[in-house]
C-alpha cells in the first residue's frame, strides 16, 4: 500500500473504503469537503447528488475553484 494512506491505516480499512459504494447528498459546504476528503483517502466509487449550480457566494465556504462558477455542482466536483 502506498505511503499516501499511512496516517489513516488505523482508522479506516482501505480495502473496504476503496470498494464501498458511497453516496453524498448535497455537495455544498459540508458535502463538498466530505467528498473531496473521501476521494483523497482513496474512495473510488463516490456518487454525488445536488441539483444546485455553483454561485459566487459559494466559493468562500465550499471546495470549488472560482472558474467553476455557473457550473452544476456535481460536474464541478467531478472535475
Amino acid at each position: 500500500m502506498s505511503d499516501r494512506f499511512h496516517r489513516q491505516l488505523g482508522l479506516v480499512d482501505m480495502n473496504k473504503l476503496q470498494n464501498m459504494d458511497i453516496h453524498v447528498c448535497g455537495v455544498g459546504g459540508i458535502g463538498s469537503a466530505t467528498t473531496l476528503f473521501l476521494a483523497k483517502m482513496g474512495a473510488k466509487k463516490i456518487t454525488v447528488y445536488d441539483h444546485d449550480t455553483l454561485e459566487e457566494h459559494n466559493i468562500s465556504n465550499q471546495t470549488y475553484p472560482y472558474r467553476e462558477i455557473g457550473s452544476p455542482k456535481v460536474e464541478a466536483m467531478k472535475r
